[in-house]
C-alpha cells in the first residue's frame, strides 16, 4: 500500500482492544471465565501459556489514537496503540479470579509439554466444544434472545506465541494514553457494559 503513488496512508496497528463494545478481543476470555463459574470447575493452562503475551489496549485510547494521528501522524508511517501492562495471560487470569469467583492453575509438566505437540485446530475444536453448550444454556436462562459475544477461539487463542507490541512511539507526536493500564475496574466496565446491552447473562 505503501507503493501506491499519492496515497494518504498512516498504518496503525493493535493487539488485543478491549472495553465497552467488545465483542471478539477480552470478550470470549469473559464468557469463558463465566462458564467456569457456572461449572464450579478450575480453570486450567499450560504452563507455557501462562507466559504467553497478550498485549491490550482500551478501546477509547484505540479512537483517540486514531483521531490524534489524522491530525497529527506522518504519511506513510506505522504506529503501534498498545497500552503499558504488558499483558500476559497469568496477568489477566488474576483478573478473572477476583471478578468471577473462579480459581485458575495450570497443568502439570507433563501435560503442558503434550499440550504443545497436539495439533491446535483439534485441540481448538475440543476447547470450544466444551464450551460452547454451557455458553448457550446461561444465555437461555437468562433470556437473552441474541448476543455477538461468545466463548469460542480462533486457533490463534492456543498458540504458543506473543502477541506483543511497543505503543510507545506514538507518544512522539504528543499523544498520551488515557488507560495506560489494563485495570480489574476497565474489564468490570466492559462486562457491566455488556450486561446492560443484553449480551451476557447476569452473574
Amino acid at each position: 500500500m505503501k507503493g501506491i503513488k499519492g496515497l494518504n496512508l498512516i498504518i496503525v496497528r493493535l493487539p488485543i482492544v478491549y472495553g465497552p463494545g467488545d465483542i471478539k478481543g477480552l470478550a470470549p476470555r469473559l464468557c469463558i471465565a463465566a462458564v467456569y463459574k457456572k461449572s464450579g470447575q478450575v480453570l486450567e493452562f499450560p504452563s507455557w501459556f501462562e507466559k504467553t503475551k497478550i498485549n491490550t489496549v482500551h478501546v477509547n485510547d484505540v479512537a483517540k489514537g486514531l483521531w490524534h494521528l489524522a491530525m497529527n501522524g506522518s504519511v506513510g508511517s506505522a504506529y503501534n496503540l498498545a497500552d503499558k501492562s504488558d499483558t500476559d495471560q497469568k496477568k489477566l487470569n488474576i483478573i478473572l479470579e477476583s471478578l468471577f469467583g473462579i480459581k485458575t492453575d495450570v497443568l502439570g509438566a507433563i501435560k503442558s509439554e503434550a499440550a504443545k505437540h497436539l495439533d491446535k485446530a483439534s485441540m481448538t475444536s475440543d476447547i470450544n466444544g466444551e464450551h460452547a453448550p454451557t455458553w448457550s444454556k446461561m444465555t437461555k436462562e437468562a433470556g437473552l434472545d441474541y448476543t455477538p459475544i461468545s466463548p469460542w477461539l480462533d486457533e490463534e487463542a492456543v498458540l504458543n506465541n506473543h502477541l506483543s507490541v511497543d505503543g510507545s512511539s506514538i507518544e512522539s507526536t504528543g499523544f498520551s494514553y488515557d488507560h495506560p493500564q489494563m485495570t480489574e475496574e476497565l474489564v468490570k466496565q466492559q462486562l457491566e457494559d455488556a450486561v446492560a446491552m443484553g449480551w451476557f447473562p447476569r452473574l
